[in-house]
């Protein structure tokens, strides 16, 4: 077999496939492509929408878990802070950048 004689098969079996595709397709309208990306479109799921009350306890619930696993963090925090405080700071207030004193109470010095 030559080339050309290669080629001409190729070129027909192209055609016949070609022939074949717009057989199974039908006519290949707008109308069917729109038709199809229509239906498609239909069998997506629907998107899932909860109710204000629904994510309302939804929120609790969750607000509820995180202030469990925090509450005895704060436990642990505050007991190291008491035990942190050294006996001649107690009457000091500690501020984000100053220490302030306490006011001066009468009662408080022993004397009266």
């Amino acid at each position: 077999m030559d080339v050309k004689g290669i080629i001409e098969q190729i070129d027909s079996e192209i055609a016949r496939l070609q022939s074949a595709r717009v057989i199974l397709l039908g006519s290949a309208t707008k109308a069917t492509t729109k038709a199809a990306v229509k239906t498609k479109a239909l069998a997506l799921p629907k998107k899932r929408v909860l109710s204000a009350a629904a994510r309302k306890r939804i929120g609790d619930a969750q607000r509820k878990r995180w202030a469990a696993t925090k509450a005895p963090a704060k436990k642990q925090a505050a007991k190291k802070a008491v035990a942190a405080i050294k006996p001649g700071q107690q009457g000091i207030v500690r501020g984000p950048n100053k220490a302030v004193p306490k006011p001066f109470r009468a009662s408080e010095s022993g004397t009266v």
